[in-house]
Order: C-alpha cells, then structure tokens, then sequence
C-alpha cells in the first residue's frame, strides 16, 4: 500500500513539475546567464575559464550536457535549461521519496504508535517537499537549487540509513561523495557539509558506536577528498585559502551595502583600495568599461571575485541585527503565514499533549537532520535570504519532527486526517497556477531570442563586442543582468550605462564623444531596451517587434575619441 501512494504521489509531483517547466521555459534570471557562460566555456574546452571562485561548477556542468546532447539553436536553449531543471527536479524527488522510506523503516524499527500513520506520513511529506521544490525553488530558476534539494535529501535519507543497527560501508561512502557534489554546486554546502557529518557524530543514540564511528570517519574522508578537488584550484586562482567567495562577497552586498557590480570601492561611512574596480568613462554620465577582463556575456557578474578583488566585510553589529530583525520577519511569514503555516500547524498539532520528556527522546531519532536545516536557516539569516534558497531545509523542519511524533492512533486520528488534508492543501494551489501558466503562455515568443535574431540581421556576429545602455538603476529596465540576448549571440558587454535615460535625449553633440569612446572600445553597436520616447531615436533602431533598440557604432566615431581601435576579442 505505501508503495503504490508513493508511486502516485511521485508522479503527480513529476506531471505538476512538468507543466510548470512548460510555463517557465522562457524564464531567465542574471545568476543563470553566468552558469550559462560557464557551461559555453566547459563546452569549449576552456578549463580555466570555467574555474570560477564564485560559481560553482556542478549546474553548468549539467547544463553543458544537455546542450551537448540536444544541440539546441538560440530559440530553443532556454527550453532545454529548463528541461534539465525538470529532470534535476525528479532527481530531487528521487532523493526525497529515498528519505522518506528511510523514515518509514526508522518508524517500523521503534514499533511505537505515531501520531501520522504511514499513509498519513507519505501524503504530508509530499505536500511538504513538493511546495519545498515547486513553490520555493520553483524551475524558472536557472540556478542549481534543485540540486541543493536533491542532495538535502538524499544525504538526510543516507544518513538515518547510518543510524540503524547494521549500516554497510556504501552508505558512509554514498553519504560523503554526495555531501561533496553538492559542495560542488553551490559553496555553502561545505559549511552544511560539516554539520551533517559532526551532527551524525554527536548522535546520542548511536548503536555499536565503535563501528559507527568509524562509518563517519570514512563520510568524512570522502567528503573532505572531493571537496579538495574545488578547493585546491579555487584558493590558487585566489592565492589564499578559500572554499569560494560567495558567502563574503554576498555579505558585503547585502549587509555592508555594497554595488552588485561597478563598484568603486565606497561604502557608506567607509570606503575600500579594490584591486582593480572597473573604468569609469563617459563622464558627466557613468558608464563602465570591462575590457581589462573580459570574460564572460557580463564581465562584472561572471567573475565577481576579480572585479570586487580586495573587498573587506564591516562587521557592524546595527547592521546585523537590521539583517537579522529582516530574516525573523521572513521566517514568520515562511513558517506561520500563507500555506506554509498549515504545515507548520501540523507539526505543531502533532506534539500536541506530549510530555517534554518524550520529545526529546523522540527528536534524537532524527536531530542529525534537524541540526544541518536549521543551520542553514542560521546561516543564510546573517547575510541574505531568499526562498529558493530555503525549499529543501523548510520541508525537513516541517516533516521531520511531525514523522517521529507518537501518540496512540486511536486518540489521534484528527491529527493524521490533518497532515493528510495539510498535504493536498499544500500542492492544489501549485498544480493550479501551473497549469494556468502554462495555458496563458503556450504561444509567447521568447522576447530575448526575438532580439538576438534582430542583432543578427542588424550584422552582429559570435565574439564582436557591445554596449549595454539603461533606462533607471532603481527600476532595473534594460539592466546588463538582463543580457541574454548577449548570450544567445555570442556577444560580449564590454561597456555598460546603468542609468541612460538623460543620455539617450541628449544633444547629439554631447553624446557623440561618448559613442565614440564606446566605439574605441571595439564595441560594434549599443543596445538600449524602451527609449524614453520616440524624440531620443536618432540613431537607434527598434529590434523585430521588441521594445529594444540598437545604434551602429563605426571606426570613424572611434577616431573622433582620439583613442586608439581596440580589436574585438573572439571567444
């Protein structure tokens, strides 16, 4: 019986994924557009591009091999992407229904009676995951968090696997390569990484200790040896011990409130000697040069170590405690608004009556698993939080201390009929909006292959440089993260504009020197998205049926900069 509900309840969460991918399969975000330069450069054989301290090198890897295999043209990469999203998406599931037998045998092994029954169990347990994943993480992200859900759950399933009385060495083995894979995609898995092999290790209830212990120390061994295969590479690109650069520079954005990109090194109340900040030019505009690195579509965010090379976090407790004050109020709403607080009224319910002595003999069963979500919670709440993040920790927090929670059946069968109910609450409203999605945008085009087929008629070619121009920094239209048409051209922004909206209706006069020193850059043509009005056109050229626009630059506005032609680099 619990078989087939499984089987089922795997197979309405694929057909839900499945219609939300068709809804997303034109979605883009600008994380994406680097793992997708760094999948072009592991295509292409260059190794020492795709070594990137920030990235990690797991997703682009996977999104190499599905270009690889379905050789997709510009209109149709962003399908395959999201193709890979869905099948990173069954591997979550794979991890999750593994965790969730795990569970049901821990259960069998106790033979108490649990406030969920079995069946009770299954359906809340994919209510839970499949919000965790589809609402969340969701697959229009171009990001390797379903990854993350993936080897969440697996390393949890693999590690209540080790908690019983006759564990093989497999598990302690399995455990510790998927633990370092997940490092793999995303550098906070290390940090994870250790809590879940020390939090195995501080198990009171370890049976045969002598025998487990030597079990974590081979997880431990395997995970630290997988893990040097990033680290060591990574800290001699840096040329200092790192296991990445994506926790610090993220705290200097977010709490030290530092510029994403083009930042000069001031802060407020401070200010930094980065190594080498990009080029400000166009002055009495501000626009930025890349042409001293240039890799990537968007130099500045496919290699933010280079660019912020020489930054400081600011340990300034205000400032943290902002960022905490924020992260409670984000916790409140994940956990008791919305849907998420049926699922937490659940847990609640189920422990409803039962004495403080009994919980905590309940909790040891599963606290190895508790300890790495919550640390996750931890972490991410002193630096920056976002949903997608959190899918896979919130789905153990809310199924695992409901799992071990026991009660006699008969006096608690409202409970069960709570998480059965809680379940199906969870995941009607998901299959509803993708399924709606999924109608409403069955013949939209995908704007930014429209583009990138307009630049090619326009004469652009793979490898030619460009200039990216803005419309509002605070509105972000037109941003350079938004450079995706770039990507499906082959095209690098070796300058941007943030703020263009004055430029673009200045008199030509004054604009002229500026192009031209866009053009001295090798740039061939400026894209801009929506001018401000059809008077700033001079020059510009709307794409096919868009709203973006492209201005020709010449060798001769080069000329007139009085600086030299740079040749284009092709990659």
């Amino acid at each position: 019986m619990h078989r087939a509900l499984r089987t089922a309840c795997w197979l309405i969460g694929a057909a839900v994924a499945a219609l939300q991918a068709w809804a997303t399969r034109h979605a883009m975000n600008p994380d994406g557009l680097s793992y997708l330069d760094l999948a072009r450069a592991l295509l292409a054989g260059d190794w020492h591009t795709a070594l990137n301290p920030h990235w990690g090198p797991l997703y682009p890897a996977l999104l190499a091999l599905g270009f690889r295999l379905a050789r997709p043209g510009p209109d149709g990469l962003f399908s395959v992407i999201h193709a890979v999203n869905l099948a990173l998406f069954l591997g979550a599931l794979c991890g999750f229904d593994f965790l969730l037998r795990e569970l049901l045998r821990l259960r069998a092994d106790q033979r108490a009676p649990f406030r969920l029954s079995g069946p009770g169990l299954i359906l809340f347990g994919y209510g839970v995951c499949l919000y965790g994943t589809l609402k969340l993480i969701g697959l229009g992200w171009v990001t390797p968090d379903l990854i993350i859900a993936a080897v969440v759950f697996t390393a949890a399933g693999l590690t209540l696997r080790l908690r019983r009385s006759r564990p093989g060495w497999l598990a302690a083995v399995l455990l510790g390569a998927v633990l370092g894979l997940g490092y793999f995609a995303k550098s906070i898995m290390f940090v994870l990484g250790v809590v879940f092999i020390a939090g195995l290790a501080l198990d009171p209830d370890l049976r045969d200790r002598a025998a487990k212990r030597r079990l974590i120390i081979v997880a431990a061994i395997v995970f630290l040896a997988i893990s040097a295969g990033l680290i060591i590479p990574i800290s001699r690109e840096l040329g200092r011990p790192s296991f990445g650069t994506a926790g610090a520079l993220a705290y200097v954005w977010e709490v030290d409130q530092a510029p994403h990109t083009n930042w000069q090194g001031e802060l407020p109340g401070a200010t930094q000697r980065l190594a080498h900040p990009p080029a400000r030019i166009a002055i009495p505009w501000e626009a930025y040069e890349y042409s001293a690195h240039l890799r990537g579509t968007y130099p500045p965010w496919f290699d933010p170590a280079y660019w912020n090379a020489g930054a400081r976090t600011i340990l300034l407790p205000w400032r943290e405690v902002l960022e905490l004050h924020q992260a409670s109020r984000f916790y409140l709403d994940l956990f008791l608004g919305s849907a998420g607080g049926l699922a937490t009224l659940v847990a609640v319910l189920a422990w409803f009556g039962t004495s403080w002595r009994e919980a905590a003999e309940r909790m040891g069963a599963v606290l190895p698993l508790v300890l790495p979500a919550a640390a996750a919670l931890v972490l991410y709440a002193l630096v920056h939080i976002e949903l997608r993040y959190l899918g896979p920790f919130a789905a153990l927090l809310w199924l695992l201390p409901t799992a071990v929670a026991a009660r006699p059946l008969d006096e608690s069968k409202w409970v069960d009929r709570c998480g059965r109910l809680c379940g199906a609450l969870l995941v009607i409203p998901i299959a509803f909006h993708a399924g709606s999605d999924a109608y409403e945008f069955r013949g939209r085009p995908n704007l930014y292959a429209l583009v990138a087929a307009g630049l090619r008629e326009q004469g652009l070619r793979a490898g030619d440089r460009v200039v990216n121009i803005g419309i509002e920094r605070q509105q972000n239209p037109g941003s350079s993260f938004e450079g995706y048409w770039a990507y499906l051209d082959n095209l690098q922004i070796v300058a941007e504009m943030p703020e263009g909206r004055d430029f673009l209706c200045a008199d030509p006069r004054a604009t002229a020197p500026v192009y031209a020193a866009f053009a001295s850059l090798g740039a061939v043509a400026a894209v801009t998205r929506a001018l401000p009005g059809p008077s700033c056109a001079r020059g510009w050229q709307q794409i096919a049926d868009t709203n973006f626009y492209v201005r020709r630059l010449t060798p001769t506005e080069a000329r007139r900069s009085g600086l030299s032609m740079n040749s284009g680099v092709r990659r």
